[in-house]
């Protein structure tokens, strides 16, 4: 499978660049994995290498990855970069490719085929790299010192030895050069005004015209975060509650099959239900499945105990409950023939 490198775009504020990136950051974004993207620029030996994913433990790096996709020369190159990564500066790295992607997902309720499918369906990914304003993945963010360093490097190196980039760069200068021009003679300026974060509530400055809501990149990017986990915890307690009420109605229409399971049989008796869960809920791990029922994962034998004791509490439930007395016309013949 291709890496979809063609379809770039937004998730949670953060501008990826392929498929595979998105589905590596939803991975983490499901186990609460602190993570930045593209976050510096490294100098391996004169190689400038920029890691995709930065992953942190306790607001400390622990790691970065690298996600490629199953072209030879490109992982050659990644593992190159990694391996240099863990000589010079002594940060671990780790190479994700699609194969380790699949196994990922095993873990977690996704389809790593319908996550690709959603990115590319997204409206917040463009197959064109040409995007501006918001959508540009440099809008509202500055370079740290580092980069800058080596981008003036690169420029350097360009100058004197590609004379086609000098040319671009003179050319450039001249462009500049003449819209300062304008600028100095007289060209309008649009307005400006000040606005309030929609996010934060500090104020910022922005022409009149502008769309612009947020201060920064990243408020939007802490605002697009804070929304998907506010629907994604509740999204989780609508399927939590879906299960939790499916397994213990369950349990009472299959009394007696729960009553004869013993402790050792538990998955055999439950496959039923597992499959009616999973066809529901698309969730088949034990593991979720009890910790909706119970608040918590406390193994599946947990899980047969409170089901044998609610359907024994249900029916003892219903034994004790008056049936209600009978009435009508048969009475009353009965009555009459006493």
């Amino acid at each position: 499978m291709g890496m979809n490198r063609g379809y770039a775009g937004f998730y949670n504020g953060v501008y990826l660049r392929s498929s595979y990136e998105y589905a590596f950051a939803k991975y983490l974004d499901h186990n609460e994995i602190q993570w930045t993207y593209e976050e510096r620029c490294y100098d391996l030996d004169g190689v400038y290498y920029i890691p995709d994913f930065f992953i942190y433990e306790a607001n400390r790096l622990s790691y970065v990855v690298e996600v490629k996709s199953n072209v030879t020369e490109e992982i050659q190159k990644a593992r190159s970069h990694l391996k240099d990564m863990q000589r010079i500066y002594g940060i671990k790295g780790k190479l994700i490719l699609y194969e380790d992607l699949k196994h990922l997902y095993q873990q977690i309720p996704y389809s790593i085929t319908s996550t690709i499918k959603e990115w590319i369906d997204s409206k917040e990914t463009s197959n064109s790299k040409k995007t501006k304003g918001e959508r540009n993945p440099h809008f509202g963010l500055k370079h740290s010192n580092d980069t800058k360093v080596a981008i003036g490097q690169h420029t350097k190196e360009l100058w004197e030895n590609d004379p086609k980039a000098k040319a671009k760069m003179i050319e450039g200068s001249r462009k500049g050069a003449k819209i300062v021009k304008q600028l100095l003679t007289g060209v309008k300026k649009v307005p400006r005004e000040v606005r309030q974060c929609i996010h934060c509530n500090r104020p910022f400055t922005v022409l009149k015209t502008s769309v612009q809501k947020y201060c920064s990149q990243k408020c939007v990017a802490n605002a697009n975060a804070q929304s998907a986990s506010q629907k994604r915890w509740r999204d989780q307690d609508k399927i939590h509650s879906g299960i939790r009420e499916l397994v213990l109605r369950w349990s009472i229409e299959h009394q007696e099959l729960l009553a004869d399971t013993p402790f050792n049989k538990i998955k055999t008796t439950l496959a039923p239900l597992l499959t009616e869960i999973e066809q529901l809920y698309g969730i088949k791990d034990l593991r979720i499945i009890t910790k909706a029922v119970l608040g918590k994962d406390l193994g599946r034998k947990e899980l047969l105990r409170v089901m044998k004791e609610h359907a024994t509490s249900e029916q003892s439930e219903n034994v004790r409950r008056p049936r209600p007395e009978r009435t009508g016309r048969s009475s009353d013949q009965g009555n009459g023939s006493e």
